[in-house]
């Protein structure tokens, strides 16, 4: 496909829980809750990082939203953030703390996780953005986390974590209290595949969904999705009980992306992986897997053996596991075996 111009589709994920406050709305007190920020508020803090709504969806659990630059969820507790291109995600923290004051009732931060990948062109980017250890810096006026880097080259994944006390989240409503967290992030995708997400191929998102397949990865989803102009997808996902699936899409040939993230593992991580890459047949991805370490060691197994089962046809370059203080991380890069 010929679109010169370039466009980072590697997205910055920021991810933020609090705690509950201490006072109870039939005192008179403002919710517990971030769903309780009006939307033109929302509309405000995303333009100040470089995104705008495009469209959302709901469940009683999560609130899923469609933006110019990938996704955002927001639960009681818990926000994700998932941007592309050159977006200043780390903006976004002060902006929404202001929110929350003005709005809610919430506590402190529990958690924050703020990760991506190596950029293609970080040159590109805004600083601090063109390097890990700008972002850190940028982090650490406000928290005192740690840092981790995994992999080699460009396939290279960072992420910044910050634990504060034990977690008061609920589980059914915590991002990551309750149920795995799988990502893929996935490069050099067939370009027959990728021609699928353009207007020159497909008339809109309900077309390229179910001509590539995609309806087929996870069951039980209601889905909102957009086909972009001249090219590029995005799709959120939810189930009844506020799960989600999100799927971004950067399909030009020169550097095409495709992330995967989702909460309803209701499969073996070997077998949804396996659908993602039947789907979309990238030469290379990195899945990163997260756990919630209050689960016993037997039920949470062997997760690198677990999500490379049957993923015959791809070489595991790397593989490491770090264990958090709420969660175990799991962080694994395949090549196509070419041979």
């Amino acid at each position: 496909m010929g679109y010169p111009s370039f466009y980072e589709g590697a997205e910055k994920l920021l991810e933020m829980s609090f705690g509950l406050g201490n006072k109870k709305e039939e005192d008179g007190a403002k919710p517990n809750d971030l769903r309780a920020i009006p939307r033109e508020e929302l509309e405000g803090l995303l333009a100040g990082i470089g995104a705008e709504i495009v469209s959302d969806m709901a469940t009683k659990e999560t609130h899923a939203y469609v933006l110019s630059e990938s996704s955002m969820f927001i639960r009681q507790q818990a926000i994700i953030f998932k941007t592309c291109g050159t977006t200043q995600l780390i903006k976004a923290i002060p902006l929404l703390l202001k929110l929350v004051q003005r709005y809610t009732s919430l506590g402190q931060i529990q958690e924050l996780y703020y990760s991506r990948k190596e950029f293609l062109r970080p040159e590109l980017q805004e600083a601090p953005y063109q390097s890990f250890a700008g972002e850190v810096k940028e982090l650490e006026v406000d928290f005192e986390g740690q840092a981790h880097y995994f992999g080699q080259g460009d396939r290279r994944w960072y992420v910044y974590v910050f634990e504060g006390g034990a977690s008061q989240a609920k589980k059914k409503k915590g991002k990551r209290q309750a149920q795995d967290c799988l990502e893929l992030m996935m490069e050099e995708l067939e370009p027959q595949v990728m021609a699928i997400f353009s207007k020159a191929h497909c008339n809109c998102a309900l077309q390229a969904r179910q001509k590539s397949g995609i309806d087929g990865i996870v069951a039980g989803l209601a889905i909102d999705d957009l086909l972009f102009e001249p090219c590029g997808y995005s799709m959120n996902g939810l189930m009844d009980d506020g799960r989600y699936a999100t799927i971004h899409i950067t399909p030009q040939e020169a550097y095409s992306y495709v992330s995967f993230e989702s909460d309803a593992v209701h499969l073996p991580h070997s077998q949804l992986i396996r659908r993602v890459l039947d789907v979309f047949r990238p030469r290379k991805f990195i899945c990163t897997i997260y756990t919630d370490r209050s689960r016993p060691a037997a039920s949470t197994g062997d997760m690198r053996e677990e999500a490379t089962g049957s993923l015959e046809g791809f070489r595991l370059m790397d593989a490491q596991t770090l264990t958090l203080r709420h969660h175990r991380l799991t962080y694994m890069a395949f090549v196509r075996d070419m041979t």
